[in-house]
């Protein structure tokens, strides 16, 4: 009862963070790095899925996509772009098209995959590559969301 109240220090504003700010170079280039990366690991991720099953799954791209759209967008510091999305959409289909191209290679030629693309596979690699750039492209604000 007999004790002032004691505040401590004065508070100091931190910076604040707004992912809509654009990432600086560093960023851009640790989110290059990733995308290589992203491109080398959803391609190995890809054929290895198709190994093991013995069927091209056309969601092994959806999934590819949300791994490197997150990716992405964490290597560059949770900081959103167009070039961020269009880099992570790009990774996801490079790495499916890595992951195709693995499954000509001489020793998985006798185990009988069908190396045929249906319609449904090409669907699939478009909402990969829609859900990379929506993970690590730019928000819509709420100004466009009302009009």
């Amino acid at each position: 009862m007999g004790r002032p109240l004691d505040p401590g220090p004065p508070l100091t504003p931190d910076p604040e963070f707004c992912s809509c700010e654009p990432p600086s170079g560093t960023e851009y280039a640790k989110a290059s790095g990733m995308t290589v990366l992203a491109v080398l690991l959803g391609g190995l991720g890809w054929f290895l899925v198709v190994l093991v099953t013995q069927r091209l799954w056309g969601f092994t791209t959806v999934i590819v996509g949300v791994a490197a759209g997150w990716a992405i967008n964490q290597a560059a510091g949770r900081h959103r772009s167009v070039t961020l999305g269009a880099m992570s959409a790009g990774a996801t289909l490079f790495a499916a098209a890595t992951g195709y191209a693995l499954l000509w290679l001489p020793f998985v030629g006798g185990m009988g995959i069908d190396r045929q693309l249906s319609w449904y596979d090409l669907i699939m690699s478009g909402l990969g590559c829609f859900v990379a750039y929506r993970l690590a492209g730019p928000k819509a604000k709420a100004n466009d969301l009302a009009n």
